[in-house]
């Protein structure tokens, strides 16, 4: 494994360059949906 998720995926978007705006937006969603995904239930009291 490679430190963390996060390091790698600024790697990736800092070797990728033009398409970093694409990777930045993608992995916001992502990490905006998961977030949501854990967060929501928790909220309610879990399953």
């Amino acid at each position: 494994m490679i430190r963390h998720p996060t390091a790698w995926a600024i790697g990736l978007m800092v070797h990728r360059g033009l398409n970093a705006p694409l990777v930045i937006g993608g992995f916001i969603s992502v990490s905006t949906g998961v977030a949501m995904l854990v967060l929501l239930p928790e909220n309610r009291g879990g399953n």
